[in-house]
């Protein structure tokens, strides 16, 4: 009976690189629902407003990054999009009410990408994109799960709009990590990832 290798395993499913992109996905989570939990807490028109400039914004950011992504790639869009998502919060939570609705914008795009490039990036290996993107989406779901809670908590304790320092610092960590999601060049193994940008081999199909 052959023993299960789990280093083999874990380096046959790219499992670095599976759970970093979860990890950018799961930041982008918690950079997503952070205002919602400001709106539920503070039940302000001003805060409804400032949620709905940030819904559309994040929507604007969607259509628009796509065309960004296909130009530049992931990764550089990625720092742009999480930087702009701290830039954001911070006015948010520091600023007054004109700053906030800036914040807000600035948030939305910032928040845009994230999940879904992460979800993306699970997908590169087609031959594995099933399971992949099961892990990641778990990852991601998890933070949207536990991230209203764990704000809530931190709200009752240190002020609903100081709680929102989290997301600053989960936009924070995926920067850490956002080269995981890189595109593989062509001839790479996209368990792991490559330098650049470019079709992946197993998408050819083989010639008999």
């Amino acid at each position: 009976m052959v023993g299960l290798d789990a280093p083999a395993l874990a380096e046959r499913f790219g499992l670095r690189r599976v759970i970093l992109a979860g990890v950018v996905a799961a930041a982008a989570g918690v950079v997503v629902i952070g205002l919602g939990v400001d709106v539920a807490a503070s039940r302000g028109v001003l805060m409804l407003l400032a949620f709905a400039t940030f819904l559309s914004f994040m929507t604007i950011g969607r259509i628009v990054g796509t065309g960004l992504l296909d130009r530049y790639g992931r990764v550089p869009v990625l720092r742009i999009s999480f930087a702009l998502a701290v830039a954001g919060a911070l006015l948010v939570i520091f600023g007054g009410a004109a700053l906030a609705f800036v914040g807000a914008a600035i948030w939305g795009i910032g928040a845009a990408l994230g999940f879904p490039v992460g979800m993306s990036a699970s997908a590169d290996d087609p031959a594995r994109a099933a399971a992949r993107m099961s892990v990641v989406a778990t990852i991601g779901y998890a933070a949207f799960i536990a991230g209203p809670p764990l704000l809530g908590f931190l709200g009752d304790h240190v002020g609903v709009l100081r709680s929102l320092l989290v997301v600053g610092a989960g936009a924070i960590l995926a920067l850490l990590v956002v080269t995981s999601v890189r595109e593989p060049e062509a001839g790479t193994d996209p368990r792991e990832g490559g330098a650049g940008r470019g079709a992946l081999a197993s998408d050819r199909v083989p010639v008999a």
